[in-house]
This record gives C-alpha cells, sequence and structure tokens, in this order.
C-alpha cells in the first residue's frame, strides 16, 4: 500500500497520527482501569510516549470525557465509568488489519 493510499484511509478519523493517539489512549485507559496498576499518571504517560503528563490529560480527557485521575478514582472506588469514547475515524472498534482488508 502506498502511502497516500493510507493516509486516504484514515482522514477521516483524524489521519494515522490521529489514529496513533487513539491507540495509546486506549492502552492509557485499560492501564488505569486495572486496579493493581499504582504507577503514577505521569509515568503512564511517558511509557505511551507523551510529552508530558498535563498534554497526557488534555488528550485523555477530550477522548473519553473524563481525567485520568477520575478513571483510576472511579476503578479504586469499584464505580465504572462509561466508555464516552468519541466515535470518530477508524479506531471506533475497528483493527488495523481489518481496515486493510476493506480498503
Amino acid at each position: 500500500m502506498s502511502r497516500s493510499n493510507l493516509y486516504r484511509l484514515f482522514e477521516d478519523g483524524g489521519g494515522v497520527a490521529g489514529y496513533i493517539q487513539r491507540e495509546r489512549l486506549l492502552e492509557a485507559r485499560a492501564v488505569l482501569s486495572n486496579p493493581s496498576t499504582a504507577r503514577p499518571i505521569a509515568a503512564i504517560a511517558g511509557d505511551l510516549c507523551f510529552a508530558d503528563a498535563s498534554s497526557f490529560s488534555r488528550a485523555f480527557k477530550r477522548e473519553f470525557g473524563y481525567a485520568p485521575s477520575e478513571a483510576r478514582s472511579a476503578v479504586l472506588a469499584g464505580v465504572e465509568l462509561g466508555a464516552s469514547r468519541k466515535n470518530r475515524g477508524p479506531s471506533s472498534g475497528a483493527h488495523f488489519g481489518h481496515l486493510l482488508r476493506g480498503f
């Protein structure tokens, strides 16, 4: 697949970079949803290649509608936060392989 075809495939969902960021945010939410994870939020952000904790927190809140600290607090309290993930682009449940097969 050419690079231009790849970019065209992802253009409606914010591009390739948007897809990658959403996947990193989904991973962050999974880590924060694990009650046995005690790593600081800043360390989780660093592990997932965010520049700093504040940019990670802003992106997380923009994507899910709640802050990473709220996600962690809810898990520790036994409360499930809704998956208020915005339905944007290819990452809405689709895996990369499925996207390519549909192209």
